[in-house]
């Protein structure tokens, strides 16, 4: 098993159904790893009282995009924090 984090998720331009098309470069990067594993672990802590708006907007990304959205029909376990 290897385990990959992607270290820029704040890198990622805010979602834009505009750009869905032709997704800016760090989206479709992410999205061909995405792709390419078997599964997801979502990880992140707790910002006021929600997911924080960088995983939002990485979710949002990822369930729009084409060729096979990515996360549709993916092994993805969810871990949260919360002080």
């Amino acid at each position: 098993m290897s385990v990959h984090v992607h270290p820029g998720l704040g890198d990622l331009p805010l979602y834009n159904q505009d750009l869905e098309q032709n997704p800016p470069t760090a989206v479709h990067d992410l999205h061909q790893q995405i792709l390419q594993a078997d599964g997801l672990l979502i990880a992140a802590p707790e910002h006021n009282a929600a997911i924080p708006a960088a995983l939002k907007n990485v979710i949002d990304w990822m369930s729009r995009m084409p060729a096979g959205a990515g996360l549709s029909g993916k092994a993805i376990a969810v871990a949260g924090a919360s002080p």
